[in-house]
């Protein structure tokens, strides 16, 4: 400011002072000279919610001494009181509410202080206003940075807050804050800063050691406190501490050259890597040195910067790339030094030892990985060749060079187990039989030393895979049984390929279409003979429902491969617990079994069970039909068999075999189960459980076994006996007598018959000697003469003995009449005349006129029991009913041993006796028809003329010589007819005698007596 500026301000200021002076001296003979309020806590303007205020005036009236009443809160509270002041004025004083507290409202609350005169004239004003101070201060802290080392001071900032209320009136008003609190929750660090200040902001900082805390994270903690007491909420700040220096990891160390580790050294230094791990997570890169002086003494190497990377979780590798020729055996000192971001510092001294090496790798083996009996295989490409060494330091992959009819490979990888071994991959040889391999010097270790000597290996090409002969796949069943040609889950695969090689072969097959996780199966391969190899595989159980293939791969030793897919098809399961599809009939062949049989074989019955679909809705089929399985009749069962069970068959048939022996039963009811198992339709599911079919087989068993009656059969045997007793036995006596009777007549008969041939053989002699007379031949040589005289001779005899035997026949004839029933009460040559004549039923057509006899001589009452009861034939009768009680007693017969010893079935004895029945007594009424006589007759002839051949020169007489018999001296033909006659009547007593020499008098077999013995 200029000086002239200056001083019109100097005068502008003291004419103002002038000008207000007649005021001032108004004012000081009155006046409010000052006003205080106060809360409880003696905070000047200041109070609580809930409070009182002391009121402090200090008034001055010249001339007057103030009282209470003179001095006003607002427009009506009076003072407490007033007392004369040092300064000639007054102190008066107010406590508000005059008790107790009052609630208060949390704004800046305004006040008027009215000082009046002694008569109440209104003298001064001073206004006021006081402060409710209800919210306590806020405080915040910070640090200069997030991590400390050890070598710093944790420097912690903080400002405090601090406001009365939220209502506008207070801002910029506080009761000042008292004090400020800092601390941390493991109550390893306290403090407090008294501030004491009446300022509503106050900011600082604090300093903490390092060292109380923790590495890692910690956190501080503050709060501040006003002057009414009112605490702020808890404030935090949090920071690291770091005191750790870098770790270095002396394991990690290595002196590294091509990927190999080196402990040894060559005489000729080489380029190395050399490397260590350092553990921290803020490495200062640039802080860490290493003293190799140790790896090249004459090099400075004493701090050789390191070159490092983060390769995470506060890992870092340091490298350094050294010329290595520690010239010395020995243990040799490296010093690594490292420190971190926050200069914590680190240094580590590392021993090597390391040894010379100067000597090169050694080849031990070169092959291919195909071999056989020491010779190596290989296929025209794709091969790997593997090369074995003895070797110290180590082999890198680049420095290991093979050789192939010329070409030079570098190795695809080398590695140590035992000794050190490279490998070579895809390796050709081209086209040729035969190749040779080498590793020759260019080949080093990783100290440069070269081979020691050139190695050399002969190779023998196959480039012929295997030859698949045959493949069979089949399922074999777990939990559920297989079924062959369903291969379902559950099952597992069973495989078996034949192959052709001359090399051995291993096999893989990829089953992952059907088995989780089997893409890779390994087969079980093995040589039968020769070049015939056999593979193998079981696999674990199928899992899933497919229809898709398996890969089948086979390698040679050489490896050449065969790729063979089949294709399958798996079926899921249907989980019903108990299927029901199919109902059944059964049929068995033979359904009767003969118990005969059962001593001499063990028979069989075939039951054949019928399945049928029980709904039409959902189409099933049959994969498998299990073995069936019988109960009931284990006395006579041996065994059953189940075929026809292949998948699709609804026909099953049950092969029941029986016993060798005693079959005593007659019946045998079989329950058999059957397990079947079913397709659903056309989908890829078949039932998991089998459907139980139950079927039942009844099989019955005819005849009794050999010597052995049923109780039928001997109820039979007993009842034909009764019937055989009783008066049945009295037929039987008489028709002994009468057969005695009739045996008697018949020798009488046939003693009568031989008279007979030697009369009608005189008779002969006799007309011979009329025809020799006559022919004047025989006459002339005297033949005649002595025909005659013989004849004479003869006929005396035949004639007296013809007479004789006609005398005595004569009178047994009529009780060999009544015995042979040729005469009796209604039986005789009238009736007899009559049948004749009338023909009985002869209708007319005149058979008589065919007929040598007469008709009623076919009408045999002797031997018919129809006639014989008709005409009162008392020996024909009994001779009939005779013949019924042998039939009823051969029945027995039949049945008892027949049936009981020979096993001829029961039946046989049944017809038997029917068909003698019918043939003996109740066919013979057709005897009294005519015709049926008249067919007998002409039987008889033909029967006769085969069985007796003069019976059969009988019939040719009797048709030949009708007109000639008993015409004496009729030339020839009397003496021939005569002849024919002599030789019917000579067969006629032949077959006589015959039948009295064959049957003598024992009667026909008598099976009522053979009844008797057996019991």
């Amino acid at each position: 400011m200029s000086r002239e500026n200056y001083l019109q301000f100097i005068a502008s200021f003291m004419a103002v002072l002038v000008l207000t002076i007649p005021f001032y001296t108004t004012s000081v003979y009155a006046s409010i000279n000052k006003v205080t309020v106060k809360g409880s806590d003696g905070i000047e303007n200041f109070a609580r919610l809930d409070d009182f205020l002391t009121f402090n005036v200090q008034a001055f009236i010249s001339g007057d001494t103030i009282t209470k009443d003179q001095v006003v809160l607002g427009s009506g509270t009076q003072f407490d009181k007033c007392v004369p002041s040092i300064s000639n004025g007054s102190d008066c004083t107010l406590r508000y509410p005059g008790n107790g507290t009052q609630a208060f409202t949390a704004i800046a609350e305004p006040f008027t202080i009215n000082l009046f005169t002694d008569n109440k004239t209104l003298d001064d004003s001073e206004p006021g206003s006081f402060t409710v101070d209800n919210k306590a201060p806020e405080i915040n802290l910070s640090v200069s940075k997030s991590e400390f080392s050890s070598a710093d001071k944790i420097i912690v900032s903080y400002s405090a807050a601090d406001t009365a209320c939220d209502d506008p009136s207070c801002a910029g008003l506080c009761v000042g804050i008292k004090n400020i609190e800092f601390f941390d929750l493991e109550g390893i660090f306290e403090q407090n800063v008294d501030v004491e200040t009446s300022t509503c902001n106050f900011a600082s900082n604090i300093s903490i050691d390092t060292e109380i805390f923790s590495d890692g994270t910690n956190s501080v903690f503050a709060k501040a406190t006003d002057r009414f007491d009112q605490v702020s909420p808890d404030a935090s700040v949090t920071f690291t501490i770091d005191t750790s220096a870098p770790l270095i990891v002396q394991d990690s160390f290595d002196i590294i050259r091509n990927g190999i580790r080196l402990s040894t050294f060559s005489s000729s230094a080489v380029d190395v890597d050399v490397k260590i791990n350092i553990s921290a997570s803020d490495l200062d890169f640039g802080s860490v040195t290493a003293d190799f002086s140790a790896l090249n003494p004459d090099l400075n190497l004493t701090k050789a910067k390191a070159s490092c990377e983060s390769v995470g979780d506060d890992l870092n590798i340091c490298s350094w790339t050294v010329s290595y020729s520690p010239e010395t055996a020995g243990t040799k000192t490296i010093t690594i030094n490292a420190s971190d971001a926050s200069g914590n510092a680190e240094s580590a001294a590392i021993l090597k030892s390391l040894t010379l090496d100067d000597d090169g790798p050694v080849v031990l083996s070169l092959l291919t990985n195909a071999e056989t009996d020491g010779k190596s295989l290989a296929k025209p490409s794709g091969n790997t060749v593997i090369a074995t060494f003895d070797e110290v330091t180590g082999l890198s992959k680049g420095d290991v060079i093979l050789h192939v009819d010329g070409s030079e490979l570098e190795a695809a990888s080398c590695s140590k187990d035992i000794d050190w071994s490279c490998e070579w991959q895809n390796v050709g040889f081209g086209s040729s039989k035969t190749a040779k391999i080498s590793i020759e010097s260019d080949t080093t270790d990783a100290l440069g030393n070269a081979a020691g000597n050139d190695t050399f290996a002969d190779v023998t090409i196959d480039d012929e895979p295997p030859v698949l002969a045959g493949i069979n796949i089949s399922n074999i069943g777990g939990i559920v049984p297989a079924f062959p040609g369903f291969f379902k889950i559950g099952d597992k695969i069973s495989v078996v390929a034949n192959l052709t090689d001359d090399n051995d072969i291993s096999a893989a097959a990829d089953f992952s279409k059907f088995i989780i996780g089997a893409s890779n199966v390994a087969g079980s391969c093995e040589k039968i003979q020769a070049d015939e190899q056999l593979c193998t595989w079981l696999t674990d159980a199928i899992e899933l429902e497919d229809s898709d293939s398996i890969t089948f791969n086979f390698s040679d030793a050489a490896g050449n491969s065969l790729i063979v897919t089949k294709a399958l098809k798996t079926f899921g399961l249907e989980n019903a617990t108990a299927p029901d599809f199919w109902s059944n009939t059964v049929s068995c062949t033979p359904k009767t079994i003969d118990r005969s049989l059962g001593p001499l074989i063990s028979q069989r019955s075939y039951c054949q069970v019928s399945l049928k679909q029980k709904s039409t809705t959902k189409a099933v089929s049959t994969v498998s039909i299990g073995e069936a399985e019988c109960t009931g009749g284990s006395s006579v069962v041996q065994n059953t068999e189940t075929f026809n069970t292949e998948a699709g068959s609804t026909s099953p048939v049950i092969k029941i075999t029986l016993i060798k022996g005693e079959l005593s039963v007659n019946s045998v009811n079989l329950s058999c189960s059957l397990d079947i198992f079913s397709k659903i339709g056309n989908t890829s599911t078949v039932t998991k459980n089998p459907e139980v079919e139950n079927v039942n087989i009844n099989l019955e068993f005819f005849n009794l076994p050999l010597g052995e009656l049923s109780e039928e059969v001997k109820d039979k045997i007993d009842e034909a006996k009764k019937d055989a007793e009783g008066i049945w036995e009295l037929i039987s006596t008489l028709n002994k007598f009468i057969f005695y009777a009739k045996k008697i007549c018949q020798l009488i008969n046939t003693i009568y018959t031989i008279v007979a041939i030697l009369y009608i053989a005189y008779a002969i002699i006799k007309g011979t000697e009329v025809s020799c007379s006559l022919s004047g031949i025989g006459e002339a040589i005297g033949l005649c003469s002595v025909i005659y005289t013989q004849a004479v001779k003869v006929g005396v005899n035949v004639e007296g003995g013809s007479q004789t035997v006609d005398a005595a026949k004569k009178g047994l004839n009529y009780f060999c009449d009544y015995v042979t029933c040729k005469q009796t009460i209604l039986w005789g040559p009238i009736v007899q005349n009559f049948i004749n004549k009338n023909e009985i039923v002869g209708l007319g057509f005149g058979a008589q006129n065919y007929l040598d006899k007469p008709l009623s001589s076919y009408m045999k009452p002797e031997s018919n029991l129809v006639v014989a009861t008709l005409f009162a034939c008392l020996p024909g009768i009994v001779y009939g009913l005779d013949k019924y009680r042998q039939i009823k007693c051969l029945y027995a017969d039949c049945l008892q041993n027949a049936v009981g010893k020979e096993g001829i079935p029961i039946t046989a004895c049944e017809d038997q006796k029917a068909y003698s029945t019918c043939k003996y007594v109740t066919g013979e009424i057709f005897a009294l028809i005519p015709y049926t006589a008249l067919f007998d007759h002409f039987m008889g002839l033909i029967k006769n003329s085969l069985s007796n051949p003069f019976a059969a020169l009988g019939i040719a007489a009797s048709v030949l010589c009708s007109g000639f018999l008993f015409i004496p001296r009729d030339i020839l033909g009397y003496q021939t007819c005569r002849g024919l006659r002599l030789l019917n009547l000579v067969g006629d007593a032949a077959q006589n005698v015959k039948d009295i020499i064959d049957t003598g008098f024992t009667i026909r077999t008598d099976y009522c007596a053979r009844l008797e013995k057996n019991d």
